[in-house]
């Protein structure tokens, strides 16, 4: 996380850097055209005085069209050519105020334009001229350091989700080295006993170790077919054998195991089957499955006695599933999360729970397959609601 830190800061620096040198660019760039407009000013005011301006003759109304036009004519060349005002002024005490930059003041020659010491020139919106013929490139400016902000917040977003992702996986790993480690552990001390000619068992506790063994064993197989379900569906490879049949049945078939589970720990197992018609096209084990996984979860995360209900309602064109407990809950920030593969919320006392993350992503991607949906309402130390919708045709 802190080389995360260190990258983004210095992907920032680098991001304010470049804006100020843009900055800078644009600033001298101002400057640059500033001084070309300037230089080409005088020369037009040079050669229109030197046109028109070119005898001891007072000068004339006419003449002062003329220079107008003349200069008018040169500043046509730019790209941009501002409008102005001219202005004869017939004394040499010339009143340069640095609050209209926009003023330009040329001086006559004694020889030229009879009482007239100089000539000032008036730019209209001279800023905005200035601007506007350099916002070809202010524009380009912005365009590339907007893009290079949103490429630079993409990069670091993407980082950090594989690192999520990367830190999902390694607890995933964990966690799936630990519960492996207990039925192997297992079956190795009960294969021992089985095998060491030394013990001497009888017929029934040898039964019981054979018992043991055959438990862990399905306990590794449970894991295996988790982990393969979820290949399954990363590859697109998960067929579905829909056939028509009644939810009810199955509701009522795994909830009596469930119901030991409960019993043990003093909780209650409401059921409230309310649809009307309880045939619909699913793949019975994988709904079983679905249910079973739920119901599973609300026992996990109740923290005393589980109170669990599973009810069902027809709702229109769809059949409608809820599994609601009164647990410990999921934190908002976490609820668009929880389907996600490997997610694990990040409760006070989600330490305490093993799992890998994967027992919603498959619920997710199973009632998607039935073209489902699952939502869920919870709240912390309140509990949770999963409520799925099934296509009734």
């Amino acid at each position: 996380m802190n080389s995360f830190r260190k990258l983004k800061a210095i992907l920032f620096s680098l991001l304010f850097g470049i804006l100020f040198l843009q900055c800078i660019w644009i600033y001298d760039a101002y400057k640059e055209q500033k001084k070309q407009f300037s230089n080409h000013l005088n020369n037009s005011v040079s050669h229109a005085i030197n046109q028109y301006c070119n005898t001891h003759d007072a000068l004339n109304l006419e003449t002062q069209i003329n220079i107008k036009q003349a200069i008018r004519k040169e500043l046509l060349s730019l790209s941009e050519h501002p409008e102005f005002t001219l202005k004869l002024i017939n004394t040499e005490n010339i009143n340069r105020d640095k609050k209209y930059p926009n003023r330009f003041f040329f001086p006559i020659k004694s020889n030229q334009c009879n009482g007239i010491k100089s000539l000032e020139i008036d730019i209209k919106a001279y800023n905005n001229y200035l601007l506007g013929a350099i916002v070809s490139w202010i524009a380009l400016s912005a365009i590339f350091i907007v893009l290079l902000s949103i490429f630079t917040t993409i990069y670091l977003r993407n980082i950090n989700i594989q690192k999520q992702i990367q830190k999902m996986k390694d607890e995933f790993t964990s966690n799936m080295t630990h519960e492996l480690k207990t039925p192997i552990s297992t079956i190795t001390v009960a294969s021992e006993i089985l095998l060491n000619e030394n013990i001497s068992l009888n017929k029934e506790k040898t039964r019981r170790y054979a018992e043991i063994i055959h438990e862990e064993n399905n306990r590794l197989k449970a894991l295996v077919d988790r982990v393969m379900q979820v290949a399954l569906f990363e590859n697109g490879k998960l067929i579905l054998n829909l056939k028509e049949e009644n939810i009810h049945q199955i509701i009522e078939d795994l909830s009596q195991p469930l119901l030991l589970i409960i019993h043990k720990r003093q909780g209650n197992l409401n059921i409230q089957l309310h649809a009307n018609n309880p045939m619909i096209n699913i793949d019975k084990s994988h709904i079983t499955n679905v249910i079973s996984n739920l119901v599973e979860n609300a026992i996990k995360y109740s923290s005393n006695h589980p109170q669990i209900s599973i009810s069902t309602n027809s709702l229109n064109s769809v059949f409608e599933i809820i599994i609601e407990d009164q647990g410990m809950g999921i934190d908002k920030k976490d609820i668009k999360h929880i389907f996600d593969k490997y997610y694990r919320a990040n409760n006070k006392n989600q330490d305490q729970k093993s799992g890998f993350g994967l027992g919603l992503f498959y619920v997710y991607q199973v009632i998607k397959g039935h073209n489902g949906s699952i939502n869920v309402e919870s709240d912390i130390n309140k509990g949770s609601k999963f409520i799925i919708h099934l296509p009734i045709a």
